[in-house]
Formats: C-alpha cells, sequence, structure tokens
C-alpha cells in the first residue's frame, strides 16, 4: 500500500514520522499479529537509551486492539476481501496509530457509548480508547473510516 500521507510532516507544532504501514485482512485473528508488529516497530524506532517505557507500550496495545477489533467489526463489511490499514507515527514524545477501514455510513460515526455496568461486554472500545490515550478522533475521507488515537511517551 503506498502511505496516504508524507512520510515526515508537522501536526500541532510537532514534527511527525510515519515509522510504518501494515494491511491486515478484517479477520478477528489478524489483531493479535497487528499487536505484536506495532510494538516490535515501536522499540526499533524509539532505540534512544530508555527508549519507550512498559507503561505506554501496554497502553498502545490496548487502544490499538480495541480501534482495530471496531474497524474489523464495524468497516466496511459489504466489501469482500476487506483489509484494514494500520499507520504507525512517531515522534520523540508520542505514539500515533492511525486505524483505517472502507467504512463511511455516517450512521455509524465512531463514539463512545453509555453502556451500563451489567449489560454485554461488547460497546466499550472507543470508552477505554478515551480513557487510556492522550487524545483520540476520527475522521472519514477517500481511503475511508480513519480513527486514530494519541499516546504520551
Amino acid at each position: 500500500m503506498t502511505c496516504p500521507m508524507p512520510q515526515r510532516f508537522a501536526l500541532n507544532g510537532a514534527l511527525l514520522q510515519v515509522i510504518a504501514v501494515l494491511d491486515i485482512a478484517a479477520d478477528a485473528r489478524e489483531v493479535a499479529h497487528a499487536r505484536t508488529w506495532i510494538t516490535q516497530r515501536i522499540g526499533e524506532a524509539f532505540v534512544f537509551p530508555g527508549g519507550v517505557t512498559r507503561d505506554v507500550i501496554d497502553t498502545v496495545e490496548l487502544c490499538a486492539s480495541e480501534v482495530i477489533t471496531n474497524a474489523i467489526v464495524h468497516g466496511g463489511r459489504e466489501q469482500q476481501d476487506e483489509q484494514v490499514t494500520i499507520i504507525l507515527i512517531c515522534a520523540p514524545s508520542l505514539i500515533r496509530v492511525e486505524v483505517i477501514d472502507s467504512g463511511n455510513d455516517p450512521d455509524r460515526t465512531p463514539r463512545v457509548r453509555d453502556v451500563q455496568p451489567d449489560s454485554d461486554t461488547g460497546g466499550r472500545g472507543l470508552e477505554i480508547v478515551s480513557n487510556c490515550a492522550h487524545r483520540w478522533d476520527h475522521y472519514t475521507d477517500a481511503a475511508g473510516r480513519n480513527v486514530w488515537f494519541e499516546v504520551k511517551c
């Protein structure tokens, strides 16, 4: 896949760099592979002394699992051979993960749901991301729906 943005770019005054891009099948069995891939790329990107703490990596893994799972479950399921694209972006004090699926239904906008404690186990993914990530958001463009989050390191 061609990366949809320059390899280096400025965002809110910070110089960010696209570290890696991964396309996976829209299959729940791919989430563990994507999580491992993200952890390995972070380890390669932050090779300075001290690197990234295990807490930061755990937070990125948790948020990535939730967002990737949402893309698989709620993405453009009508398309055969659906793929999800994961973009890992880093700055000296920030890790950003973008997850793109082909969904573009305006009625299925990613949002934190009001889920009751005694309800089903589903519906809490973006609440977890909202509570753990520094910030998150989403947008839709020609590539599809992009849900991203940032974790400070």
